[in-house]
């Protein structure tokens, strides 16, 4: 039995990495990448179990964790600071 491995896929980041920020890319640009990933050498004797794909907006606003019920402020967590202004990483 071949071994499986997954994709997964962020939406927002993709969008903007395969197109550009004025035309994101298309559903068909996202489905070609997918193919080249799945076409890898490292990749030929596995198994694509299946692709996953999201795009969400950041979490804003205050949570409480579930364990301690301690309340989390989501906008002051540096992660999401750093994703708003994003860094140009290739």
């Amino acid at each position: 039995m071949a071994v499986s491995y997954a994709m997964l896929l962020d939406g927002g980041f993709i969008r903007r990495k395969l197109g550009t920020k004025k035309t994101p890319a298309n559903a068909a640009a996202i489905s070609a990448f997918a193919s080249s990933i799945q076409k890898l050498p490292c990749l030929g004797q596995m198994r694509l179990h299946r692709i996953y794909y999201y795009d969400a907006r950041p979490l804003e606003g205050i949570a409480t964790r579930p364990l301690g019920a301690v309340l989390w402020t989501l906008a002051q967590r540096k992660l999401l600071r750093e994703t708003r202004a994003p860094k140009r990483l290739f």
